[in-house]
């Protein structure tokens, strides 16, 4: 977002997000100082004095909103609840997204009234439409199966998806629209790639209103989060190109160095007898398996939008999960190729998933849940009191899982035996991953002040820190958290970022 001179936007510097400026003109990047350790930029005030921000340390759906001054300045909270944005109304009120209600926070501090309530939850990317008339926002729809833009009524009425009738896009979202308001410029995935794509909002002497949208971007770079400047005759966006390499941690030298050089992969997941591996590519996400020196290479799916595979117990079989272009489905396939088999679909949102040491159950995460499916009777099965967790892991002598807190504030274990959880460790914690003997937890502090990695020895539950992250720059998954895996022999793995990502004016001209 813009004030006319300077870019706001978010930067990952040391391991934490921060805000940073950049002049229209181009120029390096100034990180502006906030008292948070992780921040998110989600809106501008209409003077342009003000920026709505929150603070995160895990991986919350929500956050407080706070209020911070462009020009410096002590920030200071908007609400008491948490949120996921918040835009000002012409009236001066402020608009706060909080779960599925939108809610007004009057300027006065008056009582706080609902609006709307929403068929999905976490409205983002809140803009209001230059005549004051309507505010759009980005939200998973689970109807739909799909990220897209929505609007409603500045009063809170009538909210719809805005191209619920003329979709030629897989998902839209984190639209802007002209000063003018005679276009509507928004971030769009196609064949899972990212562009910028534009709509007529308003009729003129040269111009029709047309409902259907059509793509502006067609380079070999991806695009998003369009945002126009005040003049309307050039958009700023986040141009980026996505690749990764894996790096392994060699205890010997205390360094990071490539696996799999010259690869741009993620997801890496080894098979139980340390002979093969299977992976994802980066960023098209089709899955694929070697043998663990990178030998016997085979592409196992076409259809992008594989991630997070799973060998079974026998090595026979890698489980994983497909998120484009439908909804998330859980699958199987053989080693050797061939069609997948369908186990499982949803319209929630699935994490990582695993296999029970029997090869009879895939477990797995459905928004704040673990659950099981059973293989042979397709019976789905809820692990008692998992809501509020993430990242769940089971132990490969399964007896045990292993998750973080919803809130990434400290490791929870359940046993699968008594059927009970208790607190493992209070520590920041984000990706979890177990030893081949069940006896060590390996796993990451997330976003927290001095990211690292640990273990800690389930038996008396000693916590020690094995390599420090703080200048490795991560890839994050689509769920905010950054992967870890292990190495047959217990190395920790990362994906490091070695794409870009910059900030480019585009300039804006309609025949």
């Amino acid at each position: 977002m813009t004030d006319g001179t300077r870019i706001f936007v978010e930067e990952l510097v040391d391991g934490h997000y921060v805000i940073a400026e950049v002049s229209a003109r181009g120029g390096d990047t100034v990180v502006m100082p906030t008292p948070f350790p992780n921040v998110n930029l989600t809106n501008i005030s209409p003077d342009k004095s003000e920026l709505v921000v929150d603070s995160f340390v895990g991986a919350e759906s929500e956050q407080h909103l706070w209020l911070l001054p462009v020009l410096g300045g002590v920030p200071r909270r908007l609400t008491d609840s948490p949120g996921s944005d918040a835009v000002w109304l012409p009236s001066g009120d402020m608009l706060v997204s909080h779960g599925d209600q939108l809610t007004v926070v009057p300027k006065d501090g008056g009582v706080a009234r609902r609006a709307a309530t929403l068929s999905g939850s976490g409205a983002n990317w809140m803009r209001v439409s230059p005549d004051g008339t309507r505010v759009r926002f980005t939200m998973s729809d689970p109807n739909a199966d799909q990220v897209q833009n929505w609007e409603v009524s500045a009063d809170g009425s009538n909210p719809h998806p805005v191209f619920q009738h003329a979709r030629d896009t897989d998902n839209d979202f984190n639209g802007n629209w002209t000063p003018d308001g005679k276009y509507f410029l928004f971030g769009a995935n196609t064949s899972n790639r990212w562009d910028i794509w534009v709509s007529c909002e308003r009729s003129d002497f040269l111009h029709r209103a047309n409902p259907r949208p059509a793509r502006l971007t067609f380079d070999a770079m991806y695009f998003e989060s369009p945002q126009p400047s005040p003049d309307g005759k050039k958009i700023f966006a986040i141009g980026e190109q996505f690749r990764t390499e894996l790096a392994r941690y060699d205890a010997r030298s205390r360094q990071f160095i490539p696996y799999m050089p010259g690869s741009s992969v993620a997801d890496v997941s080894f098979s139980s007898d340390g002979q093969w591996m299977a992976f994802t590519s980066f960023p098209e996400r089709t899955l694929w398996r070697s043998r663990t020196d990178g030998s016997d290479r085979l592409q196992l799916t076409q259809t992008p939008g594989a991630q997070m595979p799973a060998w079974s117990p026998d090595g026979q079989q890698i489980a994983f999960q497909e998120v484009f272009p439908t909804h998330p489905r859980l699958s199987t396939i053989s080693k050797e190729g061939g069609s997948p088999r369908l186990w499982y679909s949803t319209k929630k949102r699935v994490g990582r998933l695993g296999w029970t040491p029997d090869g009879e159950n895939l477990i797995f995460q459905e928004e704040s849940l673990i659950r099981t499916i059973n293989l042979k009777t397709s019976q789905l099965t809820t692990v008692t009191e998992s809501d509020e967790t993430t990242a769940p892991a089971l132990s490969p002598d399964g007896r045990f899982i292993v998750a973080s807190a919803s809130d990434g504030q400290k490791l929870l274990l359940f046993d699968l035996g008594k059927k009970r959880w208790s607190e493992l460790a209070l520590i920041p914690a984000g990706f979890t991953q177990w030893s081949a003997d069940s006896k060590y937890i390996y796993f990451d502090n997330g976003l927290s002040k001095d990211p690292a990695i640990f273990r800690i020895r389930l038996f008396d539950r000693k916590v020690e820190q094995l390599a420090s992250l703080k200048d490795f720059r991560r890839e994050a998954l689509e769920s905010g958290l950054a992967w870890m895996g292990l190495t047959p022999d217990g190395s920790p793995i990362l994906m490091r970022d070695t794409g870009s990502q910059e900030v480019y004016a585009l300039d804006f001209e309609i025949p």
